[in-house]
């Protein structure tokens, strides 16, 4: 079976530093192989999908930590909080950054004897604005580099979806979302399909991002309930 080359994660550049995380989000690494480089990362603990374990994405400025939550279980391998991550741009800089990344490896699939997660979250780093131009920029900068292989060959997006939407604590948040047709890269674990969504709360003129992936259509994925169920979390403040 071909298939874009899958880089190795010790050689991935290192962007932010000796505690960074770097995820290499291209779809030649079959969406979502996070690398973590020097700090080992903490894994959710194995009590069902009854409980829900919150994420912290440590604040980089002088607004309030981001949070989120994932189903517990032994399937999701969460970051410190502190920890950077970066989806690699040109020349080794980073395109865009976050923090608080979670990585869900329920899908039982490896490549090339690696485990490849089935599923991803980032809170991306927050940005001054309005809710819904933010989402609309986060998703392109994010669904960009996932879609784009190490040979510069692009998945085709569906249409871009915009809409209003309401969290778990009343909030009112702006979603987008796009689709890729991942049976261009022929990369067995991605399947033919993946789905990008990014969450944007605003708040004070302080616009947070969750942005969330995972692939559809293969064995063992993600339920559409833990999907909804982790955006639906997204909130300011521990």
């Amino acid at each position: 079976m071909s298939r874009a080359p899958i880089p190795s994660l010790r050689s991935l550049t290192r962007i932010l530093g000796a505690a960074s995380v770097v995820l290499a989000l291209t779809a030649a690494s079959t969406a979502g192989v996070v690398g973590f480089q020097e700090t080992a990362p903490v894994t959710a603990s194995a009590s069902g999908h009854a409980d829900w374990k919150p994420v912290v994405a440590e604040a980089i400025d002088a607004g309030l930590p981001t949070t989120y939550a994932v189903p517990g279980g032994h399937d999701w391998v969460i970051s410190p909080a502190g920890d950077d991550v970066a989806f690699p741009g040109s020349h080794g800089r980073p395109k865009v950054t976050g923090t608080g990344a979670a990585r869900w490896f329920g899908n039982d699939c490896t490549e090339d004897g690696t485990p490849i997660a089935g599923a991803w979250v980032v809170v991306a780093d927050p940005e001054r604005g309005r809710a819904r131009e933010v989402a609309v920029r986060e998703l392109e900068s994010w669904a960009r580099g996932y879609a784009t292989n190490d040979r510069g060959r692009i998945a085709p997006m569906s249409q871009r979806q915009v809409s209003a939407v309401t969290l778990a604590d009343g909030s009112a948040a702006v979603q987008a979302s796009v689709r890729f047709d991942m049976s261009v890269f022929e990369a067995g674990c991605a399947g033919r399909t993946a789905e990008m969504l990014v969450t944007c709360l605003e708040r004070d003129g302080r616009v947070v991002t969750l942005v969330q992936a995972r692939h559809l259509g293969v064995p063992h994925a993600l339920s559409e309930r833990a999907w909804r169920g982790i955006w639906k979390s997204l909130a300011l403040g521990e």
